[in-house]
């Protein structure tokens, strides 16, 4: 079984560098898009900043951050199945993994898709019983915050685990899910939407 000893510390000390929630709050509350990136230049991001091709161009900063991401699982864990599939969305691969923590990640986030599908579909989802927690009576987009939270509240205890693939995955999935928050948070600035409204749409942190 593969330990990945020194992967794991290296996951350690970069979780410690994910956004913050004071720093999500701080860029939702600010006046106005520009305001709001910049308070990227106080965090990790501001390493790829100097790289982009256009000032504020937050697209672009995202694929490098998800190109960069996936370089990095590959150099900790190379030539692992479990990172392969994730790095490729392909979790029914997961499905039938070593570990009980990834196989429950992977049957969640499977059944949970197919309920956001039906949802952006306009149809009525039907899901199982493991998802209950769901109230289907509010706003899309605040069932899809639930959707989200749940999933990385559910794998949070790789947090917690000393060796193995699992505090890889969810360092992965932590880092795609800030990237998600905050593109969706700068696409919110740049339409001038409500501070309130994107307060209220902001995932969990890792």
């Amino acid at each position: 079984m593969d330990k990945f000893y020194y992967g794991v510390a290296r996951i350690r000390a970069l979780e410690a560098r994910l956004v913050t929630p004071p720093q999500l709050e701080r860029m939702a509350v600010a006046d106005d898009f520009e305001t709001a990136f910049n308070i990227l230049s106080e965090t990790p991001y501001a390493e790829t900043l100097p790289k982009l091709k256009h000032p504020f161009d937050f697209e672009e900063l995202f694929e490098l951050e998800k190109k960069a991401l996936v370089k990095l699982m590959n150099k900790l864990a190379p030539g692992n199945e479990i990172i392969q599939a994730l790095v490729e969305d392909n979790y029914s691969a997961l499905k039938n993994a070593s570990s009980p923590l990834i196989r429950q990640m992977a049957n969640n986030k499977i059944g949970l898709e197919k309920v956001r599908t039906s949802l952006r579909k306009g149809e009525k989802p039907m899901p199982g019983m493991e998802f209950d927690f769901l109230d289907l009576s509010l706003p899309i987009h605040l069932i899809e915050k639930e959707i989200d939270n749940f999933i990385v509240e559910k794998f949070r205890k790789a947090k917690y685990v000393n060796s193995g693939v699992e505090p890889l995955v969810g360092f992965y999935m932590a880092k795609q899910a800030e990237i998600k928050t905050l593109r969706f948070m700068f696409i919110c600035k740049q339409n001038y939407v409500k501070n309130e409204q994107i307060k209220e749409r902001l995932r969990v942190s890792y």
